[in-house]
């Protein structure tokens, strides 16, 4: 979809392979689950089951001409999110998401982190999580959380919705299933000091100018913490996922 790294004109995907066996399967599943040869040819019997997860033609001839700006598009994204890097390095409680060595990031996202005891703060992080959301709002930039809360306490596995009969959660001999929010703390710490600039959907970070004015509102930020802190500090500080689950 249009904010993926490699946009397509809606919904579609590629599957890349070096081996022709996962090749023809994945021809096959696509759609109705014929059989196909070795060499790539279809015989219109069902062996097997079928998903019609054929791209439509438009998508298919977008996604195949982007791949030329792929690596273009890349570099820009990287290039935005060093800028990020370097102006959030320079705030304190902030940071920006770590790269481990020897690899490049792709950065379909920018998430990064922060902390308010670390930056003196007087307030919650929940209070900063708003106040920091609230702040860009009010200069027209998104900062997002992209998912409030857990997939362990999304209703689909809270209400245990499946395909009948009590599968996937208690067939094949399988004990009754429970998930709980809190098993994962390390979902709920990043969740609790953690944002996204701008909405996913928008690929902000290929776009230089986008970035030139968060820049300009984080820098607005940093000379202004106490001002920050004094706002922040008028808000509620409850945990995301005590709302409903939502993605923004």
């Amino acid at each position: 979809m249009a904010g993926k790294n490699l946009p397509a004109a809606g919904e579609g995907g590629v599957v890349v392979t070096n081996d022709r066996t996962v090749r023809n399967r994945a021809a096959a599943l696509k759609c109705f689950g014929e059989s196909v040869g070795v060499d790539g040819t279809h015989e219109l019997i069902h062996a097997t089951l079928g998903y019609n997860y054929r791209i439509n033609i438009l998508s298919a001839v977008m996604a195949s001409q982007q791949l030329f700006h792929l690596e273009r598009f890349t570099r820009i994204r990287n290039s935005s999110a060093r800028r990020l890097d370097e102006r959030l390095r320079g705030i304190p409680g902030f940071s920006p998401p770590p790269v481990p060595n020897g690899v490049e990031h792709a950065y379909h996202m920018y998430r990064f982190r922060f902390e308010p005891r670390e930056a003196g703060l007087s307030i919650t992080s929940d209070q900063a999580r708003e106040a920091i959301k609230l702040t860009f709002a009010a200069e027209g930039l998104s900062i997002v959380e992209f998912q409030n809360a857990p997939l362990a306490s999304h209703a689909l596995l809270q209400r245990h919705v499946g395909f009948g009969h009590g599968c996937p959660w208690t067939c094949h001999g399988r004990a009754d299933m429970t998930y709980r929010a809190e098993d994962y703390p390390g979902a709920l710490d990043a969740i609790r000091h953690s944002l996204v600039v701008g909405m996913p959907s928008q690929a902000t970070l290929a776009n230089p100018e986008a970035i030139e004015s968060y820049l300009h509102v984080f820098d607005k930020l940093a000379r202004h913490l106490r001002a920050f802190e004094r706002f922040a500090s008028t808000l509620p500080s409850s945990p995301p996922w005590t709302q409903p689950a939502r993605l923004f």
